[in-house]
């Protein structure tokens, strides 16, 4: 079986539409709920566009169009769930 991690590995650095991520939002298993922050945080970056897995306790964001970070959420908070999946194969 597939784990949520290693799904996790092969998106970081990628862009929303490589089969990495497709993949990664597959596993998670959860249509997302997608943001990003706001114009008045002038981030020179530029901003972060967040995939929010609320029910699943995921969050993933982009910076400069690829996959930057991945939260797990091990305790419910800010609105999320806490992350029940495997994140290590077994």
């Amino acid at each position: 079986m597939i784990s949520v991690w290693d799904k996790s590995i092969a998106a970081i650095g990628k862009v929303e539409r490589s089969s990495d991520f497709l993949e990664l939002e597959k596993v998670i298993g959860e249509v997302s709920c997608i943001s990003s922050d706001p114009d008045e945080y002038n981030d020179p970056i530029g901003a972060t566009k967040y995939y929010k897995f609320t029910r699943s306790g995921v969050e993933v964001g982009f910076r400069r169009k690829l996959l930057n970070h991945i939260n797990f959420y091990v305790e419910a908070s800010d609105g999320y769930s806490a992350f029940n999946g495997e994140l290590y194969g077994g």
